[in-house]
């Protein structure tokens, strides 16, 4: 498909996943385009990262954070467990699969307020290599 189509369709799930902007902890994002790559900044992202400022994650019946670090919570401790998906989804997974993350993704620093950011290269050669490294992998070289 054309790779603007697929920015649109990316837009009407993130419109989808936020609720259109309704509800408790509304998620938003907005898209910016370069010569390069079309970014999309969610802050909130309309599922992990809400359900985190919603204080899902806290209490004795909270869901799960996971305590190590790991490949698939980006190397860091007591991650959201939903968010996980990401890593794998995003990057893991099409790495292994396609040989580039399709969204290379940097997850908030903190989710109460920091966005969730993801990118859509345009040419996925064009991807740092930093998001294969922190996998330990090595970007491929270019077709």
């Amino acid at each position: 498909a054309p790779r603007k189509f697929i920015v649109e369709a990316l837009a009407a799930t993130w419109r989808a996943h936020s609720c259109s902007g309704t509800g408790p902890v509304p998620g938003a994002f907005e898209i910016e385009e370069d010569d390069e790559k079309f970014t999309f900044r969610m802050n909130p992202c309309g599922s992990g990262q809400r359900l985190w400022r919603m204080g899902r994650y806290e209490g004795e019946d909270g869901h799960a954070l996971v305590e190590g670090a790991y490949p698939w919570t980006y190397g860091r401790e007591n991650f959201p467990i939903y968010c996980t998906h990401c890593a794998f989804m995003n990057e893991i997974l099409s790495i292994e699969r396609l040989g580039w993350p399709v969204y290379p993704t940097d997850p908030p620093e903190d989710f109460d307020h920091d966005p969730c950011t993801w990118y859509w290269y345009k040419d996925p050669a064009a991807i740092p290599a930093r998001h294969w490294e922190r996998y330990g992998l090595e970007k491929p070289d270019a077709r």
